[in-house]
């Protein structure tokens, strides 16, 4: 009991330097840590970044879901888009990334390999996708990125 109640003690002391700091420090209460920075603020001239997943396919040849969307910027930038999907139906489940080359001026295209996770393997349908753009801020070499979630579906397709 003992061990608790000093940890616990610990953890308010902690609280109360880390309040103090904020109040005592000029700047410390508004500097929002880098990866909490969002594209496009007033207080970041950074470029703003989007992220869309907007559809799929089931390749008929190799079985694999690939899902499908566009990613936008203000500046060129290599952009990672990665996320993961869900088929209540079904219950697959998998993770998907690629990158892209972003260019200012309108959307660009980004397809992904969505392999299944789990022993169910995706059909056609709907599909819960979780989708994040991130990139490295050019300027100032801090991260940031942008979040989509919604639901897209998967159609079948013959590739060759």
């Amino acid at each position: 009991m003992g061990v608790l109640v000093r940890r616990a003690a610990a953890s308010v002391v902690v609280a109360s330097v880390v309040a103090a700091a904020a109040v005592a420090l000029p700047g410390a209460a508004s500097a929002a840590p880098a990866a909490e920075r969002a594209f496009g603020t007033t207080q970041d001239r950074s470029p703003e970044l989007g992220v869309e997943a907007t559809g799929g396919v089931i390749d008929g040849g190799s079985g694999y879901a690939i899902v499908d969307g566009i990613v936008s910027c203000t500046e060129a930038v290599a952009v990672r888009v990665s996320g993961s999907a869900v088929q209540f139906s079904t219950g697959a489940f998998g993770m998907f990334d690629a990158l892209v080359d972003c260019a200012p001026g309108g959307p660009v295209a980004w397809d992904a390999v969505l392999p299944h996770l789990t022993d169910a393997p995706f059909e056609p349908g709907e599909v819960g996708a979780s989708t994040r753009a991130s990139v490295v801020d050019p300027d100032d070499g801090s991260p940031v990125g942008a979040e989509q979630s919604t639901t897209v579906t998967l159609t079948f397709a013959l590739t060759g």
